[in-house]
Parts: structure tokens; C-alpha cells; sequence
């Protein structure tokens, strides 16, 4: 409201105009502020809402957080679990390969003993063998010898004897 709205009185502005100009300033007040009053609830109730929603998406963040620690501790004792499980099965593993290696060795200890075995008793036997067929050899040349010696010893008299005779044949042509 303008000034010159309010009505001059005789020494100065009409209480009434006063009065009525009060009432309007005060009832354009009251609205804007009515006005600003709604606003500002309708702003705190929008702001409320998003605070709400944020409060409950904080609750289930706190919760997912809550969540993927509990699943980290959980990951992290189920990897130690499978940690110390493949060391308790590596170090089966590992005795029963080297009880294997040491039963290869035993039976491929046993068994070239046994092979050894067998070729010294072929060998012995083949050792016998040879010293039968050179015992053989050599009475074979002894006994060769001998009768060489009585074949010499026999022609040597027959010789002899032939000599002797074609002597006596000889002397007694003449």
C-alpha cells in the first residue's frame, strides 16, 4: 500500500486509514509468510523424506559393509582352511611318493640281486662247464700225446723192423 493511499487528517493521517493500512500490511505479511511457512514444509517434508531415504540407504550400505566384512573374515578363514588342507595333502602326498620311491627301490634292489644271483650261478655253472670240457682238452691231449708217442714209438719199431728187414733182404741177395 502506497502513502498516499492513507487519508490526511487534520493534523496529520486518519487513525482509521492508519488502522486499515496496518491491517493490510499485516494480512499481506500474514500470506507471504503463510506462504513462506508452506514452502518451508513443504521443503522441510521433501528434505525429510531424502533424509529418511538416506538414513535407510546408510542403514543398508552399514549393512552390505557389515555383510562383505563378515564375508572377507569368512573368505579369509575358508582360504586358510584350503591353505592348511593342500599343505596336510601336499605332505600326504609327498610320503606316500617317497614310500613308493623307497619300495621301487627295495624291489629294484631285490630283484637285481636276484639277477645277480642268477647270472652267478649261471656262471658258476658255465665256470664248470669250461673247467670240464679243459679237464677234457687236456687229458684228451695227454692221451693224444701218449698214443703219439707209442704211434712214434710203434713206427719207430716198425721202422725199425722194416729197416732191419730190408737189410736181411739185402744181405741175403748178395
Amino acid at each position: 500500500m502506497d502513502k498516499e493511499i492513507l487519508k490526511s487528517a487534520l493534523f496529520g493521517y486518519s487513525k482509521i486509514s492508519v488502522c486499515q493500512y496496518i491491517a493490510t500490511m499485516n494480512e499481506e505479511f500474514n500470506a507471504k509468510l503463510m506462504a513462506e511457512a508452506d514452502s518451508f514444509r513443504e521443503e522441510r517434508s521433501r528434505l525429510q523424506k531424502k533424509i529418511d531415504d538416506l538414513e535407510a540407504e546408510l542403514a543398508a550400505l552399514k549393512q552390505n559393509a557389515c555383510d562383505v566384512g563378515t564375508m572377507l573374515l569368512e573368505a579369509g578363514q575358508y582360504a586358510e582352511q584350503l591353505r592348511q588342507q593342500a599343505q596336510e595333502e601336499a605332505a600326504e602326498l609327498l610320503q606316500q611318493a617317497q614310500e613308493e620311491a623307497e619300495q621301487l627301490r627295495s624291489q629294484a634292489k631285490n630283484e637285481t640281486d636276484q639277477l645277480l644271483l642268477e647270472i652267478k650261478t649261471k656262471g658258476q655253472a658255465q665256470t664248470q662247464k669250461l673247467e670240464l670240457y679243459t679237464g677234457a682238452i687236456v687229458k684228451l691231449r695227454e692221451d693224444m700225446a701218449i698214443l703219439a708217442n707209442r704211434t712214434d714209438d710203434a713206427l719207430n719199431t716198425f721202422a725199425e723192423q722194416f729197416l732191419s728187414l730190408r737189410q736181411d733182404f739185402e744181405d741175403s741177395e748178395i
